[in-house]
Order: C-alpha cells, then structure tokens, then sequence
C-alpha cells in the first residue's frame, strides 16, 4: 500500500473542509445576531485550524504525483458515498408527524403541499428535504421528479427571478411577458409532464445576506403561483398528481412570517406555509446512526468505542448544532478510514 493513497486522503479531507469554510464565512456575512455570529466565528476557527493542520502535514510529505485511483482510494470513495447517502436518517423525527398528516390528506386524492423552515444551513435543512422525499417515495410509489431551485447570496428575491429560473428549468425559451401567464405557462409545462398519481417535490432554497423575506414575494409566491399550481393540480385530467414543496432560508430570519401565511399544525392548509421544528440532534440518535450506517463497525470500532465517538461528536458540534455534527462525523470517520487503510500496510502511517 503506497503512502501516496493516504496523502491523496488529506488532500480531499482539505478539500471538504475548504468548501465548509466558505458556507460558513458565507452564512457570517448574511448574520446580525450577536450570539449567532459567535457561534459562526467559533466554527471559523476550528475549521480555519484543522486546515492548517492538514496543510501543514501535507508540505512536511515529500513530494509525490496525485496517485491514481487505487483500490484502497475507491474504497475511502465507497465509504464517503455510503455516508452521504444516509445523513438525512440521522434525526427528523420531530417532521414525522407533519409528514403523516399530509400523506393521510393526500393518500387517496390530488393536492398539495408546502414546507418552510429557516436558518436551513444550521440546522441541515438540504438533509431534511432529503428525509421528507424518502418518506414520500416510501409511502407513494409513483414518485416522479424533482424540480430544485437556487436563490444565491445576495441574489434579488423577487417573482420576475424566480420566473426565469423556472423557465430555465423547464426548457421555456420564450415565455410570456405577463408574470400571470408566464405562472400559468410554468404549471401547464410541469402537469404536462407527470403522469396519474406522481410526486412532485418543488425545493426552493434561498441563501444568506437576508433578514427577512420580502413580504410582497411571499405574498405572489402563494397566491399567484402556488396557488394557481394547486388548482391546476387538484382539476387536472390525471387523477391523484400530488405536489410537495419545501422553502429552506438558510439564516435565521429576524421574525417569524405572518400569521395569515402559516398553516397551523393541526390543519395543514395545502395553499399556506407549514413550518417545521427542526432542533439539534442527540447523541444516542448520533450512535444509531454509526451503528447503523457508517460501515466502521465492528471495526474499526467497538460499541463502547462507537458509544463514546457519538457523545463526543454531540459535544464537540454545539450540543448536536446538525451542521456541526457533519462536519465533525466527516472529520472522525475519515481518521477512521484512514486507520483502516493503514492497517493493511504496517509502513504507511495513518493520518490523525
């Protein structure tokens, strides 16, 4: 075993953390809260410092060509799939619930749906969408597509965006000039598209420099778009189309929506917003993750050893913060793998 394979793992182990670091240094520009941004500024640095680290042991190895993929390289590939596969079953049980009461509203007829959540970035928003399609693909077999959409940091938050990155997505080249019918020109494209009994999941996600949605986007968003996407939906000539949407802000928003936009708990409106309570993860919820999906055990850890790993993971990341836990999971199973690698070789060291 070459020791060129475990320096390839460092590289993309810096790597990771290279793209945390800037979402991280992202999310503190679009923050105003004065314990938030400690929080974002504590994460900083002990990303800023673990690359360093890194860094640093990669220049003291001498120099050597990026290897090719290699067995053991494939293998580091086959574990960090296996993992980014199974994050999002690491806790939303607080969503189930919810996600029951919309399925038995919709189980035997057309209609729709529509998530929000907020200061998405922290608290694994992306995942939990993940865990609502999993739920629903589980549930409907007839699942049909996905339509995702991106508002950047910084980007305007407004109907006339928002329309054309639609268009852009469903192969509209010349829509029409109206905002009204460009809507109905979107919605005739997406019905034409699904067949009787599919799933559609709509995810909105829009980035950070905000602190609060723009109330008149909110307002088009639900009465002259979703609205309109629910009509067609539950008249239309294929029977039992089902629409599923989350919109995931990914700072903390100052304040909470208006009341008339929300949807309460105990009546999931199809035409409002209904919010769910994402919270920090625990540690047991963390072991059973390990046990169940990290691959690493029995080896190379124990139960007690894997029991100890998840409650340092909880501390180490905020008291379970999701985004933190991730981060610190990929950094402790990468140690993992890479002992794993060195194992099989007593002269290639394994990186700490």
């Amino acid at each position: 075993m070459p020791a060129s394979v475990v320096i390839e793992l460092k590289r993309k182990y810096v790597k990771t953390l290279e793209v945390d670091l800037e979402n991280a240094y992202k999310e503190l520009e679009g923050c105003t809260g004065g314990m938030e941004r400690g929080r974002i500024r504590r994460s900083i640095n002990v990303l800023e410092q673990e690359i360093n680290e890194v860094t640093a042991e990669l220049e003291a190895e001498p120099a050597r060509s990026p290897i090719a993929m290699s067995e053991p390289y494939d293998q580091y590939d086959k574990y960090a799939r296996q993992w980014d596969e199974h994050w999002h079953k690491i806790d939303f049980e607080q969503v189930n619930p919810i996600i029951d009461q919309v399925y038995a509203r919709l189980k035997h007829q057309a209609g729709a749906a529509l998530f929000f959540v907020d200061n998405g970035e922290a608290m694994a928003a992306g995942l939990c969408a993940r865990h609502i399609q999993a739920a629903l693909e589980a549930r409907w077999v007839r699942y049909q597509k996905d339509v995702t959409v991106e508002f950047a940091d910084g980007e305007h938050i407004d109907a006339l965006t928002l329309l054309s990155k639609l268009n852009y997505h469903f192969n509209i080249n010349q829509p029409p000039t109206g905002t009204d019918e460009n809507v109905q020109c979107i919605v005739d494209r997406l019905c034409e598209s699904v067949m009787a009994g599919n799933v559609v999941f709509i995810q909105l996600t829009i980035g950070g420099l905000i602190d609060q949605l723009p109330s008149d986007f909110v307002q088009w968003f639900l009465e002259k778009f979703w609205n309109v996407l629910v009509q067609k939906v539950v008249k239309f000539k294929k029977p039992n189309v089902r629409v599923i949407g989350i919109i995931a802000v990914q700072v903390k928003l100052s304040a909470q929506l208006p009341s008339e936009y929300r949807a309460s708990l105990d009546d999931v409106s199809s035409t409002k917003l209904i919010e769910l309570p994402l919270d920090n993860w625990q540690a047991d919820q963390i072991e059973a993750w390990m046990l169940n999906y990290s691959q690493l055990i029995p080896s190379p850890l124990s139960s007690d050893e894997v029991n100890a790993r998840a409650r340092t993971i909880y501390n180490n990341s905020e008291s379970g913060r999701p985004q933190l836990v991730i981060q610190t999971m990929k950094k402790s199973f990468s140690q993992l793998v890479s002992q794993i690698i060195a194992s099989h070789d007593p002269k290639v060291e394994a990186f700490p």
